[in-house]
């Protein structure tokens, strides 16, 4: 900085801005950013200057610094319809969906006649499972601008958590016709091709999922596999999460039947029950960069973990997931079936789950209050099995019921799935909502009993259905009322035998 500029502060202001400018042409984010912050302390009732450091901190990954600048410059510009959009956009780049909700549901109320901010309404309105709401917001953006391809897919999104998938199939089309290689647009399409049942078509679509930005395959060099022979290894790799790559895993043991070699990589908490699972098989924890024997001589091609379903549906036709297991811990789960048992009594053992959060943000959750039915058997002996910190919802279950909800010290369900495999194994019944824990009782035999939502937005779980072919032995109970999760929890409870009315039913190993 010059003398002259200390005396003169305009002459200072506008060697930032040039520099800035100068800066931002070459796309220095960094330099931009080192003139704008001063600049912006200097002129800090321009809404501009916090405008432009926000899309440049936006840039560098900085995205809280750049909601930040964004909300100064919406203060300083209330109800300014591009800034909201802005940082209702990036809020949700952030999961901050509540916050996203905040900012644009006042200026998209007085805006029903902006495109762009509706379909971002629409957006938040989506994550925030208002789904009626989410769908008018894309019908106002789509009414102002037809060719508004992301208010094509917020509509199909919209429709397809209604359970509408015919609606969702054709408002994503429309989608394709105005973007024909959008990878979200294709793969919304194949959600709603599996819903109804069109896997043929469905899983050619599925492939488009790893074509999005935000979900690039592993980075691994070899041809992507189709199932038939190799000569050689197929690397399979994990990449939906630990619920769905235990769900995936059923597919793995007719693979080595039919004489395939694998290695399989998954998450680190996963290793010792795969390991345990598929002898013989090379299982590698999922890393970055990814572990070496996965890009081996050896190793000849290699497919998601989640295209096995697709793969079994062209090699002879299956729409059902095989019912494979999982082999716990022997001993510990002994011990922890003799040690549940010694507290239970002659009570039959009943291990619950109640709450699911998505990488996304979102929330699936049958609250604890809902749960009286089941926890006010008192020939029930209940088991926490939800991941994380439960304790809130224990002491609100003792305090409205008199129940008391064990939980087991030993077992953390986040950092040691296989101890939490056995622990699940220990049960005699499950009930849960749709989270790891149904993937998780199937693989080691102790189908559960599942609280579905009314418009559950997974093709695993068929509209109106009581069973799944994708998840057998399941037994799913959906709402009736999207408002109410009672009716459901009172037949759980009622399907749960008492101690005299079965010897324990679980299932054969």
């Amino acid at each position: 900085m010059t003398r002259t500029d200390e005396a003169d502060p305009r002459r200072r202001a506008a060697r930032l801005r040039q520099d800035a400018r100068r800066a931002l042409d070459a796309r220095d984010f960094r330099a931009a950013a080192a003139a704008l912050v001063p600049l912006v302390a200097a002129e800090p009732g321009d809404p501009d200057g916090h405008g432009l450091l926000a899309a440049v901190r936006a840039e560098l990954g900085d995205l809280p610094g750049a909601a930040a600048a964004y909300a100064a410059g919406l203060r300083l510009r209330p109800g300014h319809r591009p800034t909201a959009n802005l940082l209702g956009g990036l809020l949700l780049r952030m999961n901050a969906v509540d916050r996203a909700l905040a900012v644009l549901e006042p200026v998209a109320a007085a805006a029903t006649d902006d495109a762009a901010l509706q379909a971002t309404y629409a957006v938040a309105l989506f994550r925030a499972e208002r789904f009626a709401d989410a769908e008018a917001a894309a019908r106002r953006a789509i009414a102002r601008d037809p060719g508004l391809v992301p208010a094509w897919i917020n509509l199909g999104s919209a429709r397809r958590l209604q359970g509408d998938n015919a609606g969702a199939l054709a408002a994503t089309e429309t989608a394709l016709r105005l973007a024909p290689d959008l990878p979200e647009a294709h793969f919304n399409r194949a959600l709603a091709l599996l819903c109804l049942g069109r896997f043929a078509e469905g899983w050619d679509e599925h492939d488009w999922y790893w074509r999005q930005p935000h979900t690039p395959p592993r980075p691994l060099p070899q041809p992507r596999w189709d199932g038939a022979p190799a000569a050689g290894t197929v690397a399979l790799w994990g990449d939906q999460g630990v619920g769905d790559e235990i769900w995936a895993s059923a597919f793995v043991p007719a693979l080595l039947r039919a004489g395939h070699r694998l290695a399989i990589e998954c998450a680190p908490r996963l290793v010792p029950l795969f390991a345990r699972s598929f002898p013989g098989t090379t299982i590698v924890a999922a890393a970055t960069p990814p572990d070496p024997r996965l890009t081996a001589p050896g190793i000849v091609a290699q497919a998601p973990l989640a295209r096995l379903p697709a793969l079994a549906w062209r090699r002879d036709g299956s729409a059902t997931r095989p019912d494979e297991r999982l082999v716990t811990d022997p001993v510990r789960t002994a011990d922890l079936r003799a040690r549940y048992r010694r507290l239970a009594g002659s009570r039959t053992v009943v291990g619950i789950a109640w709450r699911s959060r998505k990488p996304d943000g979102q929330r699936i959750e049958v609250p604890i209050d809902a749960w009286g039915p089941l926890l006010l058997r008192r020939d029930l002996f209940v088991v926490d099995l939800q991941y994380g910190d439960t304790e809130g919802d224990r002491i609100a279950a003792m305090a409205r019921f008199g129940a008391h909800i064990h939980r087991d010290p030993e077992v953390d369900a986040l950092a040691d799935l296989d101890g939490f495999a056995a622990q699940v194994a220990a049960m005699d019944r499950v009930a849960t909502a749709v989270n790891a824990t149904v993937a998780t009782a199937l693989a080691v035999g102790v189908p559960p009993l599942v609280a579905v939502r009314a418009h559950q937005p997974d093709w695993r779980y068929p509209p109106a259905a009581a069973a799944s072919p994708w998840l057998p032995g399941a037994r799913l109970f959906r709402q009736s009322d999207p408002a109410r999760w009672e009716d459901v929890m009172a037949a759980i409870a009622a399907a749960i035998p008492g101690p005299g009315q079965s010897p324990g039913g679980r299932a054969s190993p």
